[in-house]
């Protein structure tokens, strides 16, 4: 028997999804160096693809009103400040696609509030069906049905690492660190923190120095500031390490970047020429024969990021690079070991868009989505300007249970 076709009987269209790519214009992670755009391809964005029951296509921003929905991935803060950057150079609007957003840097509604539906706060496994269907869940915002951000939400917690994840976390306590504030700590078996025994950037007393190319922090210029923002690493813990290492007498010289914060509330362009000399002498006791060790020093402004012990301070925007210019980048060159500062130093404009991200709030989110896109720095009143003088966190939002979700 010939089957019989009706070919004027149209297939009824199934739902489009999308999900956003970003045009990565601002920001590259603080210890991996990932283009913000990347967020498409990271563990979490690639496990939520991986695990949508409908096909999903990957589209810049100006495209999604061809889909029904659209899924984006928030990493950081700064794949906010790509979204409103995009969103106002689109030549369409989002159509009556439903937007949703979601991930670990999802915290601050209020700057994509206009264009957002839905918020996913925190991690999605297992619940991106659910949540493209409608369903409720604890870390789920819906504008439909919470218009004013009245209810109660949670961080939701990773139970299981993904593939090709080696650990979630940190096992310190920084004063000045959302990654480990937000996040429950979280490692496959035998894993600690650094991908190889020579990049540890948690802790600098277990970073094993080798020839060749190391990574690691110290987040403090000084002992003392260290020790006010809780970071584990002392001036003897340096001098210890570096010491060691150089008694070895290696052929190959040993490059350590270091991360470092600079900026916290009680330094300032004076407090920095003192702290330089303070570091130079540091790093002097740990120098004589041996091991050639070149220290390359990449300077973070500090910035008050919520969730964390230091979300309510206020900061100076100083131009640190300016200032670390004026005074030279070569920290630091003697017999066996050399320290300089890297050129690449965030400048006051940068600083000033991420405080006025993570503290945008209801009423100021408009004029805040025009300063962020703005290439001009505010003015000395930055605090008073957007009613940032006090910060108190989100209302809406707290941390998801960090013993398991």
């Amino acid at each position: 028997m010939i089957a019989q076709y009706d070919l004027f009987k149209r297939k009824e269209r199934g739902r489009r999804i999308c999900f956003v790519q970003s045009s990565g214009r601002k920001g590259r992670h603080r210890r991996k160096g990932q283009d913000a755009s990347s967020a498409v391809d990271s563990f979490g964005a690639r496990a939520i693809r991986a695990e949508l029951t409908e096909q999903c296509d990957i589209v810049p921003v100006d495209k999604i009103a061809d889909y029904d929905i659209a899924l984006v991935s928030i990493t950081s803060v700064y794949e906010s400040e790509n979204l409103l950057v995009d969103i106002a150079a689109a030549k369409r609007g989002k159509g009556d696609a439903t937007v949703i957003a979601g991930g670990m840097g999802m915290l601050n509604v209020w700057p994509l509030y206009d264009w957002l539906d839905v918020a996913v706060f925190g991690r999605a496994e297992g619940q991106v069906n659910g949540i493209v269907q409608g369903e409720s869940y604890p870390n789920v915002w819906r504008k439909i049905a919470d218009p004013e951000l009245a209810g109660s939400y949670e961080i939701r917690q990773a139970t299981e690492l993904l593939p090709g994840e080696k650990g979630i976390g940190c096992p310190g306590k920084c004063s000045y660190c959302q990654y480990t504030n937000i996040r429950r700590p979280l490692v496959s078996r035998g894993y600690k923190a650094g991908a190889v025994d020579n990049v540890y950037e948690d802790i600098w007393s277990l970073l094993k120095l080798k020839s060749g190319r190391n990574i690691s922090a110290w987040d403090g210029m000084t002992e003392a500031t260290r020790r006010r923002v809780c970071k584990p690493v002392t001036d003897s813990g340096i001098v210890r390490k570096l010491q060691a290492h150089r008694a070895l007498g290696l052929t190959r010289t040993t490059n350590i970047k270091t991360y470092n914060i600079i900026g916290y509330p009680w330094e300032t362009p004076t407090t920095y020429v003192a702290d330089l000399a303070e570091m130079r002498s540091v790093i002097a006791k740990a120098d004589g024969p041996g091991s050639r060790i070149l220290i390359m020093m990449l300077f973070t402004p500090f910035s008050p990021e919520p969730f964390t012990p230091m979300q309510n301070e206020n900061v100076e925007f100083h131009n640190w690079r300016e200032i670390i210019e004026a005074e030279g980048r070569a920290v630091y060159k003697g017999e066996a070991i050399e320290a300089f500062i890297l050129p690449q130093i965030a400048g006051p404009l940068t600083l000033q868009k991420r405080v006025a991200l993570n503290r945008c709030g209801r009423d100021n989110r408009k004029e805040i989505g025009r300063f962020v896109r703005s290439a001009v720095t505010a003015t000395p009143d930055f605090y008073r300007r957007f009613g940032f003088e006090e910060f108190g966190g989100y209302g809406y939002l707290s941390v998801g249970n960090r013993e398991g979700s």
